[in-house]
């Protein structure tokens, strides 16, 4: 059913198409965003990781869930300091998202 002539149908159409295709670069847009700074902090794991352990860093990739772990391996002492800094110092966002596990 046309709720116009021809021609407002078409502008209605094209008008549509437009905010679809504005919505999908601005969606790809924050998700290179988001790529850009998630890749920046495993670059700079280099300058903040104590020497030893540089190496001990693991960056999966699980494309068919859409799932990126980062593991960084830290001494006893990076570990605990870690610990007590979130705990004290953590951003809210952080602390909610933060989790301990022992084994």
């Amino acid at each position: 059913m046309s709720r116009g002539t021809p021609e407002q149908d078409l502008d209605t159409y094209m008008d549509n198409q437009d905010q679809q295709e504005a919505e999908t670069v601005q969606e790809e847009q924050e998700a290179f965003d988001t790529a850009w700074e998630i890749h920046k902090f495993c670059r700079q794991a280099d300058t903040i990781l104590s020497s030893d352990h540089k190496s001990d860093m693991e960056i999966i990739h699980r494309t068919d869930e859409h799932v990126l772990t980062i593991n960084i391996m830290m001494t006893e002492v990076e570990s605990e300091m870690f610990k007590e800094y979130i705990r004290n110092h953590g951003s809210k966002f952080v602390l909610q998202n933060y989790w301990e596990e022992k084994d």
